[in-house]
């Protein structure tokens, strides 16, 4: 089924990411035959669905890929019969998701001082709108706090809440 016959509200929710779609394909066919996986990503995507019509609003969230993405993820293990070790999975999903932060890393030294202060500035920037977010968007992230230590060049910050944390808690898993 192409993403935009999925069976969703799109005015509350938005899809996964083409990255997300690769990397969910990509572990069906290492477990499965071409058929089987076939079948089973047609499940995977009603089972997103699924799990989307529970779920809090966020479609006007700057930055959905942190969250419908792993939604993704989750009804891919929730549909797979066969549940593979965490470890064998891990660094697909890692690559998937972190893979970006990973190309930044060939750019930016965060043991430079001058590239974690720009870094400092970003995730700033980031709190920022999460703040503003969160006004409209309850369930959406929320970023804590944010400090740049210009003597000791160190960013730090921290998240309160996390919509994929509570979804993993609401479905148990």
């Amino acid at each position: 089924m192409k993403e935009n016959e999925l069976p969703m509200d799109r005015t509350r929710h938005a899809v996964y990411t083409r990255n997300a779609k690769r990397c969910v394909q990509k572990l069906l066919s290492r477990y499965y035959d071409e058929g089987t996986a076939a079948r089973l990503w047609e499940k995977i995507q009603l089972q997103y669905c699924e799990f989307l019509k529970d779920e809090p609003a966020l479609a006007g969230v700057k930055v959905t890929v942190s969250i419908y993405d792993p939604i993704l993820i989750f009804a891919w293990y929730a549909v797979v019969p066969d549940k593979p070790p965490l470890g064998e999975v891990q660094q697909d999903i890692y690559k998937s998701f972190f893979g970006s932060f990973d190309a930044l890393g060939k750019i930016f030294d965060l043991n430079r001082k001058r590239d974690n202060g720009l870094a400092g500035r970003i995730f700033q920037k980031v709190s920022d709108l999460r703040v503003k977010e969160s006004e409209r968007f309850p369930a959406s992230f929320r970023m804590g706090s944010c400090t740049y230590d210009r003597e000791n060049g160190v960013v730090r910050y921290s998240y309160t809440r996390c919509p994929n944390a509570e979804f993993a808690k609401r479905h148990h898993m």
